[in-house]
């Protein structure tokens, strides 16, 4: 029942964004970007995203870096962030290079796709999110490879709105929003 309930929600969102994403009162976004390293080295496959900070009226900004560990914010699907505070998370867990592959190869411009496509791409999303309720024998509770925790191969404060230490300023046309670089330590 509560997969079920899952895969509800995450259609309605899904389908809500689809419909509704952008609006004519959707703040102007402006170029953000930066390196992520870790230990000096470039993070590639790694998740970054800018939380608007208190007193900051953003959506949420995005971004995968690349094999150098650049990222480029995108917000609802379109390049560049919000003028405002944040705070940065990092993310990367073991298998990321993996799924980054795969999604690449499978990858559909959300801008240019049809509404079947658009479905379709949800329906296959959500199967990959539906765990395998047959492999969960080993465990009477059904629960092991569900409730399973992805390895983090950064330290798990970075993934943390809370704890990250990360924060970032994008501003109005400023060209310092493009060297928004993230250095994280142990």
């Amino acid at each position: 029942m509560q997969i079920h309930r899952l895969k509800s929600v995450i259609v309605l969102l899904l389908g809500s964004c689809v419909v509704g994403c952008g609006g004519s009162d959707a703040p102007p976004l402006y170029e953000a970007g930066g390196v992520v390293t870790y230990k000096g080295e470039a993070v590639k496959n790694a998740t970054v995203s800018f939380t608007a900070a208190e007193g900051t009226k953003a959506p949420l900004a995005e971004a995968l870096t690349d094999e150098k560990g650049q990222y480029r914010l995108k917000t609802r699907g379109e390049s560049g962030a919000a003028a405002g505070s944040y705070v940065v998370t990092v993310t990367k867990v073991e298998g990321a290079d993996e799924a980054a592959a795969a999604a690449a190869a499978a990858s559909v411009d959300p801008k240019t796709m049809t509404p079947e496509q658009a479905m379709a791409k949800m329906a296959a999303d959500m199967k990959k999110m539906t765990p395998d309720v047959n492999k969960a024998q080993s465990d009477p509770t059904g629960r092991s490879n569900m409730t399973a925790k992805a390895k983090s191969l950064i330290p798990e404060k970075y993934g943390s709105v809370k704890f990250s230490g990360l924060t970032a300023n994008v501003s109005k046309g400023d060209p310092a929003n493009t060297k928004l670089d993230l250095s994280l330590q142990d």
